[in-house]
């Protein structure tokens, strides 16, 4: 309430915030945090089920079953998904030379 009573005030001009936020973010940092992210997870080493479950269960007692129970539906869902549309069906996009495609 408090934030809608600045703006409805004229405390706070929401389009120059607007500006302030959008020179914060522009779409090659995004796109450069973003591919950060993906190459650091495609380094790490595949966790067993076992190893999961354990690291669920340290949430405690009720969080730990509930955490794991809602793993195995995750892997369950994902399981019918691929039963509906398997992996070899989708199409892979080809792979693009970040140098021609920049501008």
């Amino acid at each position: 309430e408090e934030a809608i009573d600045l703006v409805t005030s004229n405390g706070v001009n929401p389009f120059s915030q607007h500006e302030h936020i959008k020179k914060l973010y522009n779409w090659r940092n995004v796109a450069e945090r973003t591919v950060k992210v993906y190459t650091c997870l495609s380094q790490l080493d595949d966790e067993s089920w076992n190893d999961r479950f354990r690291r669920h269960m340290k949430l405690g007692s009720i969080s730990g079953i509930f955490s794991v129970f809602l793993v195995v539906v995750d892997w369950i869902l994902l399981q019918i998904l691929v039963l509906l549309k398997p992996a070899d069906s989708i199409e892979v996009m080809p792979s693009i030379d970040p140098l021609r495609v920049q501008q």
